[in-house]
């Protein structure tokens, strides 16, 4: 018995189009910008933070205890500081926030053990 022939339909393919969103130049530039402003803000509170928290350091033996401490602090209060330099908090987004905060501690902390090393101390 013979059998039947299949005939194999061939199915058009499928054609995907991407189309990118909108872009918007000025607003993207302005955010940016502030951003930025931002970031020198907590670099600036950062350095002073970690003056501090050297200087605490010379005070005593558990006395970087209190500097640590004021450092932590002042990553808890970053929202109420920034408003306090004219910074609208509710424009900053999560993850920059998050990555200001570790920006904070880690410029803090860098400063403090160069100033409580060899030539400063």
């Amino acid at each position: 018995m013979a059998k039947k022939k299949r005939r194999i339909k061939e199915e058009p393919e499928e054609t995907y189009e991407f189309t990118p969103t909108e872009f918007d130049e000025k607003e993207f530039i302005l955010k940016e910008l502030f951003n930025t402003k931002v970031f020198f803000v907590v670099i600036l509170l950062s350095m002073l933070s970690g003056v501090m928290w050297a200087f605490t350091y010379t005070l005593g033996t558990h006395m970087w205890l209190v500097g640590l401490l004021v450092c932590i602090l002042l990553i808890v209060f970053m929202k109420r500081l920034l408003a306090l330099f004219k910074v609208r908090v509710e424009m900053i987004d999560g993850k920059s926030m998050v990555a200001n905060y570790a920006m904070y501690f880690l410029l803090a902390l860098g400063i403090t053990i160069l100033l409580i090393n060899a030539p400063f101390y």
